[in-house]
């Protein structure tokens, strides 16, 4: 029984249809739901980061962005909605203040009006915002 590896993590195997055993402590999940982002049982994960080069367009990008904007941050309310929203993980990509998906760190980018969650989950700014220098 194979399953794609990349849609687990690494610590699971695939013992029967839809149930994975985690190596690290024996448990077994039952899901038809795949990819499993972190193993709840060990904390294991499948996540693959940006690679550096990856890294570095998307900071590029996001710094040309955030210039072409007047360097415009957001108040510190929504600031702190934008961090609440990374450190309860809902999309499993947020680890040690940093966002698996684009590779930002988290305290920098989401200052900044212009920049978006690749994930899509922060929401709108509705509040007036301040130039950040």
């Amino acid at each position: 029984m194979s399953v794609n590896t990349s849609l687990i993590p690494k610590c699971m195997v695939k013992i029967a249809d839809n149930t994975y055993q985690c190596q690290n402590t024996g448990k077994i999940i039952k899901t038809n739901k795949l990819p499993i982002y972190n193993c709840g049982f060990c904390g294991e994960t499948n996540i693959i980061p940006p690679s550096l080069l990856d890294k570095a367009i998307n900071l590029t990008s996001t710094t040309v962005k955030h210039i072409k904007n007047n360097l415009k941050h957001v108040l510190e309310e929504d600031f702190a909605e934008r961090l609440q929203i990374c450190n309860t993980n809902q999309c499993g990509q947020y680890q040690s203040g940093r966002c698996l998906a684009c590779g930002c760190y988290l305290s920098i980018k989401a200052h900044w009006e212009i920049a978006e969650c690749p994930k899509n989950l922060w929401p709108k700014i509705k509040k007036e915002s301040s130039n950040g220098v």
